[in-house]
């Protein structure tokens, strides 16, 4: 392997942007499986909630129902996503005997991070834009700020594709990496905000549900959609913002010592 001291180097563009960009063509040459399958899944969320509690008229805070979850179904969309990225294309490396060519020069630890976390972002992106497409053939969306848009959907992106590497590199075999989607990424997307007010939960609970992080991603996105969160977006932006920087540092440590990884 090939390990640096640094945490930055010279970096190699040549060898970078082609990591990248096979990271890229890996997830785009299935389009069913990785763009056409989350918006089917956002879709079939948003007439399942349609026909069981919007033709009630149900509000939350100010925002009709459908409108408070638009934001929450493309939110957890990415962070399935993002997570998928990183983490699948490392355990195919680990199963396919390819993760050892990856590794070596003249690619360094710290291109590698960044190839991945590239496509994990432009995944994300991909999946946001798709999402949104899809949603706005059926109902009205908005935008309240733009610079957040921006700001969550690559900072969620860089955050769960580090998260990704940090599982890939753990995980030995595909049922690894199933368990952590099925059991952690699953359940905690499920339980971040996407489909209600965390305010609507007993006050005991209010407090356990700011734990999950996930519940950040959504909330700050749902105000860069709508204008109303939960919690103050700058709060959001700085939860997000500490944990993609602790992630990532993680994630290139593990990567110098070469964890489970390392022969």
């Amino acid at each position: 392997m090939n390990n640096n001291p640094l945490f930055f180097k010279r970096i190699n563009l040549l060898g970078l942007s082609t990591f990248y960009y096979k990271e890229v063509k890996r997830f785009i040459s299935i389009p069913t499986q990785t763009i056409l399958a989350p918006m089917v899944n956002s879709l079939l969320f948003l007439s399942v909630f349609h026909l069981s509690i919007g033709r009630l008229n149900s509000r939350i805070g100010e925002l009709d129902f459908i409108i408070f979850l638009v934001p929450g179904l493309i939110m957890m969309q990415l962070i399935q996503n993002s997570f998928s990225s990183t983490s699948t294309a490392l355990v195919s490396g680990k199963m396919l005997g390819a993760i050892n060519d990856m590794l070596t020069p003249p690619l360094s630890n710290f291109e590698i991070l960044i190839g991945f976390i590239g496509a994990g972002i432009t995944r994300g992106i991909i999946i946001s834009m798709s999402n949104a497409f899809a949603i706005s053939l059926f109902i009205d969306i908005y935008v309240y700020s733009w610079t957040y848009i921006i700001f969550f959907i690559i900072f969620s992106s860089m955050l769960m594709s580090t998260v990704g590497i940090i599982a890939g590199l753990w995980s030995e075999k595909w049922d690894h990496i199933a368990a952590i989607s099925s059991y952690v990424i699953m359940p905690m997307s499920f339980l971040s905000g996407t489909f209600y007010s965390i305010n609507q939960l007993p006050q005991q609970f209010q407090g356990f549900a700011q734990l999950n992080p996930f519940f950040y991603m959504v909330d700050g996105f749902r105000y860069a959609m709508t204008g109303q969160s939960d919690k103050n977006v700058l709060i959001s932006v700085f939860i997000i913002s500490i944990l993609s920087i602790i992630f990532i540092i993680i994630a290139k440590i593990l990567l110098d010592i070469g964890w489970k990884i390392k022969s």
